[in-house]
């Protein structure tokens, strides 16, 4: 089992933040995830929410302003920082795009992002819960690794076949939507498993019986001992 710090090492420091990506990196996980919107300006930046309101930005939405004006409200990371600072071949990052803004706002996220990917290719997943989204990526960069995210899963296996059929190399899912039947569904047509949010004993528990390959987690420290000592 994998374990992935969510938005960095949230629990310690603010979500999607340097603080949170450097206090990962001090543990011994083995990737991080972080949540991808632009800019008015073009500029990729990291953040989950569609606006700063959550810490005091006001309601102006991210792809209306640029990356200067909202560092006045909010210490956003650019995706080109962070790969710069924290890709290395012991960590990945998975990016997750946030494709707010219509087709043609999908197209410029999907495009900034994987042009600065794909030198990194090696060491970045792109997770998005658009199968469209998805299907943008595999088109013009076919050598980067897709991630579905999905709220439920379902036991025909129609679906995972063609999950498999589109490109995708893992299925990263609600904890609660993860059954045996599931995980068989995804070994059988050679998908990847992963799980989010995992922050108690019970849930963590329940995934490494379920044989839960990777693990998204807000604890990533706690979960890294659990996993050692089980």
């Amino acid at each position: 089992m994998r374990i992935i710090a969510h938005r960095g090492w949230s629990e310690r420091e603010p979500e999607n933040t340097h603080a949170a990506f450097a206090a990962a990196c001090a543990t011994a996980c083995d990737g991080i995830e972080m949540d991808l919107r632009l800019a008015v300006d073009g500029t990729v930046v990291v953040c989950h929410d569609a606006t700063l309101a959550r810490w005091g930005g006001g309601r102006q939405p991210i792809r209306r302003q640029t990356l200067e004006q909202l560092r006045e409200r909010w210490p956003l990371p650019t995706l080109a920082e962070v790969l710069e600072r924290y890709c290395d071949c012991d960590r990945e990052l998975w990016l997750e795009l946030k494709p707010h803004g219509g087709v043609g706002w999908t197209r410029r996220l999907v495009a900034a992002t994987c042009t600065l990917a794909e030198r990194y290719r090696n060491h970045v997943r792109i997770l998005c819960f658009s199968p469209a989204t998805l299907a943008l990526v595999r088109a013009d960069w076919p050598r980067l690794r897709l991630v579905r995210n999905c709220e439920r899963l379902g036991d025909d296996p129609a679906w995972w076949r063609a999950t498999a059929a589109a490109g995708i190399t893992t299925v990263d899912a609600w904890h609660g939507a993860w059954t045996a039947r599931r995980v068989d569904l995804a070994r059988a047509h050679r998908l990847g498993t992963a799980t989010w949010t995992i922050d108690c004993a019970a849930d963590l528990l329940r995934m490494q019986r379920l044989g839960i390959a990777d693990v998204i987690t807000n604890r990533p420290a706690w979960a890294l001992q659990r996993v050692a000592h089980a």
